[in-house]
């Protein structure tokens, strides 16, 4: 049984804030950029897109503003919720201003795999989501690390 995630590269900073468009213009002029990278197509899904914060299941997706910006080795995400439909995202936001919410890193393999290993260090998924070409999880780390631990399965099923 592994002892740690599938691998330790951070690809993404995440960032929330009350106004992502000037979080995203200040990171672009203290960072040297890339343009954004095209995405590749999608695989299509056969499973039911879903969303699981904090045990609710099925709650809609909170409304948010996202800006990228894009750096050499990994991406800042900036994110700014514009509505009160709860999220990890809000919470951040509302207890800390704008800051660093998640580090994220991309994994190849089942994330069914990666939620067991943090779950055996101590760590409680809070976030769960299907989207159907995408899963990701976000951990409880914050109160150790202080920030949370987002991972994302990018193998294709």
């Amino acid at each position: 049984m592994p002892e740690h995630l599938a691998n330790g590269h951070i690809v993404k900073i995440g960032i929330v804030s009350h106004d992502a468009e000037a979080t995203g213009a200040a990171l672009r002029a203290i960072y040297p950029t890339v343009p954004t990278p095209e995405r590749p197509a999608r695989p299509a899904s056969t499973a039911e897109p879903y969303l699981d914060y904090r045990g609710q299941r099925g709650q809609q997706n909170a409304q948010v503003k996202v800006v990228h910006v894009h750096t050499e080795n990994f991406w800042f995400e900036v994110i700014e919720p514009i509505d009160d439909t709860p999220s990890a995202w809000r919470d951040h936001l509302e207890a800390h201003g704008t800051s660093v919410c998640f580090a994220s890193i991309h994994v190849d393999q089942p994330i069914e795999g990666q939620v067991k290993v943090m779950e055996d260090l101590g760590f409680a998924p809070i976030w769960l989501q299907e989207k159907g070409f995408e899963r990701y999880a976000y951990f409880d780390t914050a109160a150790v690390l202080g920030l949370l631990v987002e991972v994302k399965e990018t193998n294709p099923r």
